[in-house]
């Protein structure tokens, strides 16, 4: 499996666990969401985009930081 693929499938597997963890929570406990409930239940937000200019030598990549905390690099 290529590199590429492997960090997919770790995304995808975060991702998958979290909204599991959403999905679990929201039916243990009925919350009334105020505004920071809203805010946790946003998607991954994009923290760094790095990108090559001119002749560098650079690894793109993005870091996200998922709302459970967890920092994924793309």
């Amino acid at each position: 499996m290529s590199k590429k693929s492997t960090l997919a499938v770790l995304l995808a597997a975060a991702l998958l666990t979290q909204a599991q963890a959403q999905t679990a929570k929201k039916a243990a406990t009925p919350v009334k969401k105020t505004t920071a409930a809203a805010k946790s239940q946003q998607g991954p937000r994009l923290v760094e985009k790095v990108t090559r200019k001119g002749g560098e030598l650079v690894i793109p990549y993005e870091k996200y930081v998922l709302p459970n905390g967890l920092t994924v690099i793309v």
